[in-house]
Formats: structure tokens, C-alpha cells, sequence
């Protein structure tokens, strides 16, 4: 019995911090505007380093933890249309 306890207890920390490390999900509605998109990135519990619009739509790099994406939206629908892990952090958008 000692012996599940110790390990559930070990556990929990790897799993926790497995859980912050997932980036937001693809057809996730956010907004359709930079404003209401970083507050949807925010309430998500990501900082938002950058964002900006291009031809493609709504860019954000995101943070979460030392883990770093860029997300793409839709501006005409809202969804996130792409989600990629960045390894730098340089402010691209």
C-alpha cells in the first residue's frame, strides 16, 4: 500500500507538468479580432509574447512555461487553423 502512494505521489508532478505543455487545439474558436484573440489566448493560461495579421490570418506567439507556439486563426471564422511548437524566441510573427 505504501508503495502505490509513493509512486502516486512521484507521479503527479511528471503528469502536471505534462498537462501545461499541451498547446491549444486546432478548430478552437478565439475571435476574430487581435484583441479578443489574445484574451482567449490568455484565459487559456498562455502568455501572448506577439501577435499580428497577416495574409494568412491572425498570428500569436504564445508561451506556457518555457514552451513557445506559434498559432495561426482564421480571421473570417475565429478557429485556430494551425498550432506550432516554436523553439525561439524571437518575436515573429
Amino acid at each position: 500500500m505504501f508503495r502505490i502512494l509513493l509512486a502516486s505521489a512521484l507521479a503527479l508532478p511528471v503528469l502536471a507538468g505534462a498537462a501545461n505543455a499541451t498547446p491549444p487545439q486546432t478548430s478552437m474558436f478565439l475571435g476574430k479580432d487581435t484583441l479578443t484573440i489574445s484574451k482567449g489566448l490568455e484565459s487559456l493560461g498562455y502568455e501572448v509574447v506577439s501577435i499580428g495579421v497577416d495574409e494568412s490570418g491572425a498570428e500569436a506567439e504564445v508561451r506556457n512555461g518555457e514552451h513557445l507556439y506559434d498559432v495561426t486563426v482564421d480571421m473570417a471564422s475565429g478557429l485556430i487553423i494551425r498550432v506550432e511548437y516554436d523553439a525561439d524566441l524571437d518575436g515573429d510573427v
